[in-house]
């Protein structure tokens, strides 16, 4: 029997220890739909609609039933397109995190992330906010504790929260937070344009002098 490829393009798969199997099973049929967005074994591209039912499937097939929900939290973050796939989302991430905890900063990442895709930001209450800057900041400490690889999109996605927060309190402390997170991420990407831009723009909330 010859080994399956599971090939996924969204880099926080790679956290799930996905281990290609030498056996097709249903379970394997499901995740691939999941992951890959393919039928087996025609190789044919699937709809979102199915996709999404295929995750639904792996979670009911999965002898690791948290793992295939972060991997049906993850495919709902990158492909879903409503309100019910954004929140169904958001479930899947926090189920993972009350089983597992700390195992994986990307889930507390992910789960800031889809917070701000489930609506407008300035619609966003108070509670959300926070929820998604204390996800973002645990991510953060988790990378930090274990002198993992920095992420410095970490810092990017934290300091547009603080952004947000400054909109939604006027608290311009908030501000000072957001540059100091985009000087964290020149002291790793020196060169990024990006990043400065950011900052200018930030640095305009502050008063003169």
């Amino acid at each position: 029997m010859s080994c399956l490829l599971i090939v996924s393009h969204n880099p926080a798969h790679a956290e799930l220890n996905i281990i290609p199997p030498f056996e097709v099973t249903p379970e394997i049929v499901a995740m691939r739909g999941c992951i890959e967005g393919v039928a087996h074994p025609s190789e044919l591209d699937l709809t979102t609609e199915a996709q999404l039912a295929a995750c639904d499937d792996h979670v009911t097939l999965a002898e690791d039933r948290i793992g295939a929900v972060g991997i049906r939290g993850l495919t709902l973050y990158d492909i879903g397109t409503t309100d019910d796939h954004r929140a169904q989302a958001f479930t899947d991430f926090t189920e993972v995190i009350e089983a597992r905890g700390d195992a994986s900063p990307s889930v507390y990442a992910n789960r800031a992330f889809v917070t701000f895709k489930r609506k407008n930001r300035l619609d966003l209450s108070r509670s959300e906010l926070d929820l998604a800057l204390a996800d973002i900041t645990r991510a953060i400490e988790i990378i930090e504790a274990t002198a993992a690889r920095p992420r410095p999109y970490y810092f990017e996605r934290r300091a547009m929260i603080y952004g947000t927060l400054f909109e939604k309190r006027g608290d311009r402390d908030y501000i000072v937070r957001a540059i100091a997170d985009m000087d964290h991420i020149l002291t790793l990407q020196p060169d990024s344009p990006r990043t400065r831009w950011m900052k200018a723009i930030f640095v305009k909330y502050l008063p003169e002098g």
